[in-house]
Order: structure tokens, then C-alpha cells, then sequence
């Protein structure tokens, strides 16, 4: 039989262990949340995914709780809230997410043990606990994060569903703009349509797509696909 070397156990256990602190307080922190909150939730989890990712491969410094490069600086324990807005799918200051500090201080700790490391394979596996729970708790009808998660980009439907929720008077109005046209059709020009009509909104309201692309390739698990559990 093999004896791993103490400091390397202790290195797993750590890592276990912050796997499970995370899951357990994504959990809690998912459960039941709906709306403009749970698309809060989503975008915030999936820029958490982004800093792993960089900070593992060297793409940032991490010094304390401060995300360095060349041109940019950002400390993650003071502008927790914030990392949706930077590194989320959506950059709209709606989207500003307000958790428990239980939850903060479990991703602060995890970025930290990720600039230790820098090890890609621990974070992967840290990502594919949280998104197996995330295609299992959040219901499918919900389910922003699934939809970018390869891309980092929201398709078309998806983005209409994001501005329902964080413009619903302008949706409305854009919903009804559409059925008025579909039952009273006239020539228009093509720049007046309903549809670009909603795209002009969409950035009006800095749903913005992101030109970077996220690094998972990996899909999603089948079986979780459509399920709709609440807790």
C-alpha cells in the first residue's frame, strides 16, 4: 500500500472539505429563490467560475483577496457583490448580488486555496459538484446559468427572459408591441420591427454579451436536464 505523504492528505482533505462548504452553502443559498433573485444568483455563481478559472492558470495575480493585472484591480472579499457584474453572464447593476456572509467568506476562502494551488483539475471538480446542483435545484424554466455556461453568452430567448425580469414595463411593452403587429400586419421597414425594436432595449438596459469565452466544455448531465425540484 501506497502512504500519500502527510501535507499532500492534508491538501485533499482541505480541498474536500471546501468542496462540501461550498455545496452545502450554494444549497442553502439557492433554495427557494426565485425571479430577478435567482438570476442574481446565477450570474454572481457563474463569475465565481470565471475568477477560479483565472486564478488557477495564472491569468490574474491574487494577492490576499486582490485580483491583480497590468491595467486592473479587484479585491474580492470587499466587492464580493460586485463579481457578477464583471465576470457574470449579464453586466446590468441590477445584478448586484446581496448574500449571506456565510456565503462570501465560503468563496473567499476558495479563491484563496485556488491561488495556493493553482491546480485547473481542482477547480473542474469544485465546478462540476456546483453544476450538477445547480441543474438539479434550479428549475429548468429558470435556468440562465445552464444556458451560458459553455459560452458565456445567454441565446436569444434566454436574454428576453433576463429583460423580463429586469425591465418587466419595457418586456410588456415590447410583448404587446409584437402581438399588435402579428394581428395588424403593414409594410414597415425591417429596422422598425418588433424584434429589433427588443435588441435596441436589451442594450439600452446593458445586457451586454461577453466577448470571453468560458473555459468549460464539458456538458451538462443529461439526467438532471428538465427536472424542476424545489425545496
Amino acid at each position: 500500500m501506497v502512504r500519500v505523504p502527510l501535507e499532500e492528505e492534508r491538501s485533499f482533505v482541505l480541498r474536500r472539505m471546501d468542496v462540501q462548504a461550498i455545496r452545502q452553502v450554494c444549497l442553502t443559498t439557492a433554495t427557494g429563490v426565485t425571479g430577478l433573485r435567482s438570476l442574481q444568483f446565477q450570474n454572481h455563481l457563474y463569475g465565481c467560475f470565471i475568477v477560479m478559472e483565472d486564478i488557477a492558470q495564472g491569468t490574474v495575480e491574487l494577492s490576499g483577496t486582490v485580483l491583480r493585472t497590468p491595467t486592473f484591480s479587484f479585491d474580492l472579499e470587499a466587492r464580493f457583490d460586485e463579481i457578477g457584474l464583471h465576470y457574470g453572464f449579464i453586466m446590468d447593476t441590477q445584478l448586484r448580488w446581496g448574500g449571506p456572509e456565510e456565503y462570501r467568506r465560503c468563496w473567499v476562502e476558495a479563491f484563496q486555496a485556488t491561488g495556493r494551488e493553482k491546480k485547473i483539475d481542482t477547480v473542474d471538480g469544485m465546478e462540476d459538484v456546483l453544476i450538477e446542483l445547480v441543474s438539479t435545484h434550479i428549475p429548468a424554466e429558470s435556468s440562465f446559468f445552464s444556458h451560458a455556461l459553455h459560452t458565456g453568452v445567454l441565446p436569444h430567448e434566454w436574454i428576453d427572459k433576463a429583460l423580463a425580469l429586469l425591465s418587466p414595463a419595457t418586456a410588456t411593452a415590447t410583448a404587446t408591441a409584437a402581438t399588435a403587429a402579428s394581428l395588424s400586419p403593414s409594410p414597415t421597414d425591417p429596422e422598425d420591427t418588433s424584434t429589433v425594436w427588443n435588441h435596441a432595449n436589451i442594450e439600452k438596459t446593458s445586457l451586454k454579451r461577453r466577448l470571453r469565452l468560458t473555459r468549460r466544455s464539458r456538458p451538462i448531465p443529461k439526467k438532471h436536464l428538465g427536472l424542476t425540484r424545489r425545496h
